[in-house]
């Protein structure tokens, strides 16, 4: 819990500074802002560390709630790829192609447990609750406070999808235990 804090205060100071200021001091919504490139990045980020996880989850788990989660969520982050990449054509902004580190280093640990079923379903569905509050946290930011519509619309929208996520994930934390 303390490192989730620590990386959500990183992340809110990271886009308090990324916001471009006007000379008045208001964001401006002409182009695509700091924050507007954090969203698509980290979004990019965890939609590619979700069809990852999902992939490999479903190699592994038995659980039918787990299993649930990794389709619903790899389909689900494919989509939103897709979708984030075109996105991000029309604004000049780079998506990511590979999970952040912290990612990798999340699913090499889930991964070490495979051997271990209910272990390995627990620390999924964990990290699942975890990254998913943490995403629905990083949307509302980009809704509330980013410059380029579209990209903000693009975070409105996938609100109700993490949140659907969360939901799920929730209910393979509890199955699992």
């Amino acid at each position: 819990m303390k490192r989730i804090s620590v990386f959500l205060l990183a992340g809110a100071a990271l886009l308090a500074l990324a916001l471009p200021l006007t000379s008045a001091g208001a964001a401006t919504t002409a182009s695509a802002c700091g924050l507007d490139k954090v969203w698509i990045k980290v979004s990019t980020q965890t939609d590619l560390a979700e069809i990852q996880a999902g992939n490999a989850v479903l190699q592994v788990s038995k659980n039918a709630a787990v299993r649930r989660l990794a389709t619903r969520t790899r389909a689900d982050h494919t989509a939103a790829y897709a979708q984030a990449k075109t996105l991000a054509a029309k604004y000049r902004l780079r998506v990511a192609t590979a999970p952040s580190p912290t990612q990798v280093w999340e699913f090499n640990a889930v991964a070490g447990l495979r051997n271990r079923q209910r272990a390995f379903n627990i620390a999924y569905a964990s990290n699942q609750v975890a990254g998913h509050l943490q995403a629905i946290d990083l949307a509302n930011t980009e809704v509330s406070a980013g410059c380029a519509a579209g990209v903000k619309a693009n975070a409105k929208t996938a609100l109700p999808m993490l949140r659907m996520h969360l939901a799920l994930a929730r209910a393979a934390l509890r199955a699992s235990r």
